[in-house]
């Protein structure tokens, strides 16, 4: 695959490449660890794909109409939430039209299965209700997944290397801050020359982990997960408004055909 920049056009691309004595075909997208990635690194295909795999679940638990709620709780956290979940650290390089499509996914699925309708609730009160199943808004799940992604990177020995050094990049990180109800803060802010540096992993995730849990990013795992669920609210806001990308609404929306146009 020959990644090149997504305004590219008009590029003599050639369909193969010789490497010894063999021709390599060349691909416009391929899978990895069921990761779909494309050759200009959009993530379109993987977003549609997430949506196709939660509708055909949907679609496969209509036979099973006569479940209770307690059932179709059940097997919403079985088997459709850990499709949201699966190498959610991608979400950094989605775009806002992509984490909307991906919103309204979520909010699809807790209306076709709950009868739960959010249109026009506010994240706080959306929250409020799910929290009587233990479940979560869209973006309280980001934030808590993401939060509990970096823990792991930060602490665990044998985490991998090169992303343990995306975040700890500055090995001097004598960092001063005050609390946020102050008013005056001094943070860390990674540097970016243009939009494209904010769409790194190193960017987003030194902003999210300076912005939202560098204080208490060394506590014990389970600490550390129980302050980020007692909080997830004010992180849940401050997130949102660090990063506007993901400050999108919940509609209740059909699933549209998501099946890839054939040529």
């Amino acid at each position: 695959m020959i990644v090149t920049a997504k305004h590219s056009k008009n590029l003599n691309l050639p369909s193969s490449i010789r490497v010894v004595d063999n021709d390599v075909l060349v691909t416009d997208e391929f899978k990895l660890l069921g990761v779909l990635i494309d050759n200009k690194l959009t993530f379109n295909h993987h977003i549609v794909n997430i949506c196709k795999k939660v509708n055909n679940k949907l679609f496969s638990i209509k036979k099973l109409a006569y479940l209770p709620f307690s059932g179709r709780l059940q097997f919403f956290k079985t088997f459709i939430l850990p499709l949201f979940d699966y190498c959610l650290s991608l979400i950094c390089y989605f775009s806002k039209t992509q984490i909307q499509k991906l919103t309204n996914c979520y909010s699809t699925c807790l209306f076709n299965l709950f009868k739960f309708d959010f249109t026009f609730k506010d994240l706080d009160e959306i929250n409020n209700f799910l929290e009587n199943y233990k479940l979560f808004g869209f973006q309280h799940r980001i934030v808590l997944r993401l939060s509990l992604f970096s823990h792991k990177i930060m602490n665990i020995p044998s985490a991998p290397a090169e992303l343990k050094s995306q975040i700890l990049y500055s090995s001097d990180r004598n960092i001063s801050y005050n609390q946020r109800n102050t008013t005056k803060t001094t943070l860390y802010l990674p540097k970016s020359n243009n939009h494209y540096g904010e769409l790194t992993f190193k960017y987003f995730f030194n902003l999210f982990v300076e912005k939202i849990c560098i204080k208490h990013i060394k506590m014990l795992f389970i600490d550390f997960k129980k302050h980020i669920l007692l909080n997830i609210k004010s992180y849940c806001k401050f997130f949102l408004e660090i990063l506007e990308n993901f400050d999108v609404s919940y509609k209740k929306v059909c699933f549209i055909n998501y099946k890839k146009k054939e040529k």
